[in-house]
């Protein structure tokens, strides 16, 4: 290798660390003839000031102060002139280049030992097909470039004020090894590098979830960063902010400089450069993403923009190439990309492949054989086939680990071994084929049920092969558990273990994720390259496009909520469905499961009315024709008085009769209700064209057209619409003759096909006007409700209320006046119980009571009056609650509970009767607690949790079911945590029909979700824990979190002994009080009485406010009117022990 070469006219000598021209010779010091050597050969190229820190400083430098200074002195021995230089030039915020003329250095030097190698003795140096980290810096090489290219980039961005980075490269560039192993290590020295010093950071990869989660890994990344004034609840928060994006400033402390929060900002304001880091590692899984609608990228867009623009952090993201153009598509995202910086990386060249290859191998103290009959070296060989290969990077890493594990005892890597794997070609699939030959045959027999779990469609374009990250528990077969782990030995998959740490890359502490295990493909360049995978998934494309399809579909539905309209509909993908649902290699989830269950009732309900359904839009289609031809002939009629006119007309009203009455009640259960849209508008055009109009049906069809405004939302025109209806009949003092409301579908169809059917007109009586005005008030005062104007909900309800009362007035033993009477009343009493009049309340459930009891006298067996009158009582039962009579509380919920189970007796098949059932026993258990009726308690929870096991055995994804179960569970285990005398080890079988019921509910109190952390531990010991876990569930939108929150604090101190004693009297004290105070100012001190709620809620701020003397008055106060709660009375004993 020469050590000399020719520099414009001076010759350099880097052994001697000299330069001579014309006789003349000049010294250079040793760094100073590296940094010559290096720009000389790269002669031409600009070199970055952040390139040469890291060849020859490694980042140890805060700035680029030491480039420069060695610059200046190369120029001075040199003779060079900055200004006009002959040997170097300075190319404005970029480098430095090397422009006389070189004889270059051979290939050798190009990419020698520049770089200060570090020792290797952590096993292989080569990490086959997983992603390099931050540990892995050492034997990170020939990506120099890049990583200096990444920092120019990054430090062009913060001088504009807008720290956001895209870094672009395709499928296997090694985009996040670059960031993870290379940029990161060096930007997070303690020094720096060339100007940027990050302090704390965080590696993000998006996982597939609930659309608010990749705001919550945000959020979690910020919390670690220190960056959130309110750490409380982040669950809560990431939801509000895939919503409200902008409301992350209010969530942001301050900036130590005290540079305000503030979009507005000139951008040339001086601010303190970034020293946190957020990277959004494959950006592409946001695009996959089926949860994620529009709205929420676009909402996700907003987030990270307001994120930049603090000017608090840096934020980079990566995405594969191919994902670009859907990148584009998101709103905002090109505005984001343009403010900020793009870096395209490119795959490495040949000096770069060089490196990767034989630099680790220095590092590790490895040899590469040489072949004796043509010379030809082992790295040689590689490096030639690695050179303009589209995977060369998985590829080569992945030969290179596996010569690794064949080297021979002289640590030398072998052709022979080169050969066996064949070659950088063959090695991944001879590698993936030898592990799966290798396998038992019974363990071969999985092949299909774990591939079609990991292996995935491209849901975007439909092309191309994905990985899935797939949990653990979705594999419960023993030879399926067992495929996957030797594929696991062999490296050709990764588990959640590895997953995270890789991905929570970060200088603080990392998450357990133990029980969360899940498990992918190392690296989607086995997806190409085996092609026992590729023949398969070419024969399975159709099976692996409806897997695809349902995950998608499913998850969309579950993120929804779980609405009935985003169920599969009939056709395709519930055939689809149903066939994936009896393959055995298909391993569908719990909820995947409930999802085609679910669909399949739904599609089976909907074929009971395909029949009305299709006789509707006959009808519909006969009816409006009808009505147009009787509209446009209307004047030849009248002249001719002909009786086919008559008929023709008297045909079309029957028919718009039964569409506005018995079909109506056919088509609204099934959410059809708009297809009488159409009927309701012609009829409306139709007598809008007859000088004497028909009020009745006029402001029937008006009430039909706000109904379904209504269920739009369309709330302003379903007013104007009821208004017009309620105009139209107070105008009209009579009627004409008019054909009832009651004509069954079978005389509607034979009017039809009979020509001369005459229609069944009767006489019109005050009972239709009254109704239909009964009904309008009280869609007004459901327009009024979703407005939250309840004054003008309860005034129009009464008037409901009066028109039902006098129909009832004209028939006084009418059973359906009977009924909407008392339904008005229930609605008014639900009404006051929630703007807390409590007397108006109790009155109206009273005589809803009254009213339903009168009608089972005569009919004692009517289910619907029975249910009905079993919700009345749980009314009243909640208002004598709130006022304190609790005795009468606990007798109106046994009865209620009582005729639940005669129902659920009747009808033990109903499940819907057993989760009525379980409600009625949770009111009941609180009432008699309240009084201090231990043993009747204790039945109740018992029969109670036989009624749990029901209906969590039934269906456990129906969360409706599942808050039942969970509150049943929490006065379970609350019974025996107050009066077990010893403590005995819970019932496993219990302890997971709780902690399921607890995973499958969002808004259950907090009080109770509690238990589902503390029966995993000793009370007295872990009350931190418990009180930390359980945050993340309180909802600061509920008027009840202060008092819950206390609860939780008094629940965890209590068992620490709060009371009495020091120990753990700071268990979240601080926290509930600071957090509390302003919920409780503002909810409950303008109120002119107090209720139940009201005097708990005292006591819990009097007692976390020390104020314990005031506390025990208030307990002592409720004991007095008769609240006996064991646990009150446990609380005013242990206080009155404290004072």
């Amino acid at each position: 290798m020469s050590e000399t070469f020719q520099l414009g006219d001076w010759e350099v000598n880097t052994s001697l660390n000299s330069l001579s021209r014309n006789n003349t010779s000049v010294h250079l010091e040793p760094k100073m003839m590296d940094v010559l050597a290096y720009l000389s050969a790269h002669a031409g190229e600009v070199i970055s000031t952040e390139q040469l820190l890291i060849e020859f400083w490694q980042g140890t430098f805060y700035g680029d102060a030491p480039v420069q200074k060695c610059i200046a002195m190369l120029r001075k021995k040199l003779g060079d002139n900055s200004r006009q230089p002959s040997y170097i030039e300075t190319v404005q915020r970029r480098g430095y280049r090397i422009i006389a003329k070189v004889v270059r250095l051979d290939e050798r030097q190009r990419w020698g030992n520049l770089q200060k190698l570090t020792q290797w003795n952590q096993g292989s140096p080569y990490l086959g097909l997983q992603t390099f980290q931050p540990q892995h810096a050492a034997i990170f090489f020939g990506r120099n470039k890049a990583i200096a290219e990444v920092v120019h980039h990054l430090n062009q961005a913060m001088d504009d004020n807008f720290s956001f980075l895209l870094l672009m490269g395709k499928s296997g560039s090694g985009k996040s090894s670059l960031l993870r192993a290379g940029v990161i290590p060096f930007i997070t020295r303690s020094e720096g590098l060339a100007g940027i010093k990050v302090q704390h950071y965080t590696v993000i990869t998006p996982t597939r979830g609930k659309a608010s989660s990749i705001f919550r890994q945000l959020l979690g990344a910020l919390n670690d960063m220190g960056m959130l004034v309110d750490t409380w609840n982040l669950d809560a928060h990431a939801y509000d902010l895939s919503q409200h994006p902008s409301h992350l400033k209010a969530l942001l402390k301050e900036n130590d400089s005290n540079t305000e929060l503030n979009d507005n900002a000139p951008s040339t304001q001086p601010v303190a450069r970034p020293n946190n880091l957020i990277v959004i590692d494959q950006f592409e899984q946001v695009l996959q993403d089926a949860n994620l609608s529009k709205d929420d990228a676009a909402s996700l867009i907003s987030f990270l923009t307001v994120l930049v623009k603090t000017q608090r952090l840096i934020l980079i993201v990566s995405l594969r190439n191919d994902f670009y153009a859907n990148s584009m598509e998101l709103e905002g995202f090109a505005g984001l990309k343009d403010e900020g910086q793009q870096y395209d990386l490119q795959p490495p060249n040949a000096t770069d492949i060089a490196r990767m290859i034989r630099l680790p191998a220095l590092s590790a103290g490895l040899s590469f054989e040489e072949n004796l009959q043509t010379g030809e070296k082992l790295d040689e060989v590689l490096l030639e086939a690695a050179i303009g290969h589209p995977d060369a990077l998985p590829l080569m890493e992945f030969t290179l680990d596996l010569l690794y594990q064949r080297r021979d005892k002289e640590n030398t890597l072998l052709f022979s071994a080169f050969a066996d794997i064949g070659g950088l070609e063959g090695a991944i699939a001879q590698q993936a084929e030898s592990t799966y030959q290798g396998m038992s045959d019974t363990a071969k027999a999985s092949w299909k049920s774990v591939m079609h779990e990991l292996v995935s469609v491209n849901d975007v374009n439909q092309t191309g092969l994905i990985a899935r990250k797939v949990p653990f528990e979705q594999f419960s077969d023993e030879n399926d558990l067992a495929f996957i782990q030797q594929f696991v030995d062999a490296r050709l998959f990764v588990t959640e273990s590895d997953i995270a740490a890789n991905e929570h890359a970060s200088n603080n502490p990392a998450p357990d994720v133990k029980s969360n295990k899940r498990v992918c493909v190392a690296h989607e360049a086995l997806l190409k390259h085996w092609d026992r995978i590729t023949d398969w998934a070419q024969k399975n494309r159709a099976a692996l496009l409806k897997r695809t399809e349902l995950i998608t579909d499913c998850s969309r539905w579950l993120n929804a909520g779980k609405p009935q309209d985003m169920l599969l509909p009939s056709g395709r993908k519930l055939d689809d469905a149903r066939w994936m649902a009896k393959q055995p290699h298909l391993h569908l989830t719990p909820q995947e499961t409930l999802f085609i269950r679910l669909s399949e009732g739904q599609h089976k309900k909907t074929q009971r009315y395909k029949t009305t359904a299709i006789a509707a839009l006959a009808i519909l289609a006969v009816a409006t024709t009808g009505l147009a031809i009787y509209s446009n002939n209307q004047t030849q009629l009248a002249v001719e008085q002909s009786q086919q006119a008559q008929v023709l007309r008297n045909k079309a009203e029957s028919l718009v009769d039964y569409m506005l009455g018995d079909l109506r009640s056919q088509l609204e259960p099934i959410g059809k209700l708009d297809v009488l849209e159409g009927v309701g508008q012609k009829t409306l055009d139709y007598y809008a064209g007859i000088e004497t109009g028909d009020g009745l049906r006029q402001a029937n069809s008006l009430k039909l057209l706000a109904e379904i405004n209504i269920n739009r939302g369309e709330f302003d025109h379903a007013g104007e619409q009821l208004s017009q209806a309620l105009n139209i009949l107070n105008k009209q003092d009579t009627l004409p003759l008019k054909p009832s409301f009651g004509l069954s579908q079978e005389t509607a169809l034979d009017g039809i096909v009979s020509a001369n059917a005459t229609s069944q007109g009767t006489a019109q009586t005050s009972e239709q006007v009254l109704f239909l005005k009964g009904n309008i008030h009280y869609w007004i005062g459901v327009i009024a409700y979703f407005k939250q104007n309840y004054t003008t909900t309860i005034e129009e309800w009464t008037k409901y209320l009066n028109y039902s009362q006098q129909l009832l007035a004209l028939d006084e033993l009418n059973p359906k006046w009977m009924l909407e009477v008392s339904s008005a009343q229930h609605n008014i009493g639900s009404l006051a119980l929630r703007i807390s009049q409590y007397q108006k309340a109790s009155q109206s459930f009273r005589d809803s009571i009254a009213l339903k009891r009168k009608m089972l006298i005569s009919q004692p067996n009517h289910s619907e009056v029975q249910t009905s009158l079993r919700g009345s009582l749980l009314g009243l039962v909640a208002v004598a609650f709130q006022t304190f009579e609790f005795k009468d509380a606990e007798q109106l919920a046994q009865e209620a509970y009582t005729l639940a189970g005669k129902l659920l007796l009747e009808n033990p098949e109903d499940y819907n009767i057993a989760y009525q059932t379980l409600s009625s026993a949770n009111l009941l258990i609180q009432a008699q607690m309240a009084v201090g009726n231990k043993p009747g308690a204790e039945k109740t929870i018992n029969d109670g949790v036989v009624l749990a096991q029901k209906l969590a055995k039934q269906e456990p994804e129906n969360e409706a079911w599942m808050t039942k179960v969970a509150t049943l569970m929490f006065f379970y285990w609350d019974y025996h945590l107050l009066f077990d005398t010893q403590e005995k080890k819970p019932d496993p079988e219990l302890l997971n029909l709780t902690r399921g019921a607890y995973k499958k509910t969002k808004n259950l109190p907090i009080k109770q979700k509690i238990y589902s952390v503390k029966l995993g531990f000793e009370d007295r010991e872990h009350s931190r824990v418990i009180l930390d876990i359980a945050k993340p569930s309180l909802d600061f939108n509920s008027e009840s979190t202060p008092r819950l929150l206390w609860e939780l604090h008094l629940k965890c101190s209590y068992h620490s002994c709060t009371i009495g004693k020091d120990t753990g009297k700071d268990v979240g004290k601080g926290e509930s009080e600071s957090l509390a105070l302003a919920h409780f100012t503002s909810a409950h001190t303008n109120k002119p009485s107090k209720d139940m709620n009201d005097s708990l809620t005292e006591f819990y701020f009097l007692l976390v406010s020390s104020k314990r003397s005031a506390a025990k008055d208030v307990l002592l106060g409720l004991q007095k009117q008769g609240y006996l709660h064991p646990q009150l009375t446990d609380a005013v004993n242990r206080a009155q022990d404290d004072i």
